[in-house]
């Protein structure tokens, strides 16, 4: 085993990794539930979703 077999090189793109960031945003915020229901609040959605939902938001969109 080589030293390049040991050791691999791991490569992100910021525009998938913004994207990602963009979408995980969008499962926090509208889970299954809501979308069976047509329909969304802000009271609708726990403190921990929205938290996290806006957090992914704002970072996938300063990747992207």
């Amino acid at each position: 085993m080589n030293h390049q077999e040991s050791n691999p090189k791991i490569e992100l793109n910021l525009l998938e990794n913004g994207l990602d960031f963009i979408l995980k945003g969008i499962d926090e915020l509208f889970d299954e539930e809501h979308v069976i229901r047509g329909y969304s609040t802000a009271i609708d959605i726990s403190s921990s979703r929205y938290k996290y939902g806006i957090i992914h938001l704002f970072s996938g969109f300063y990747y992207y």
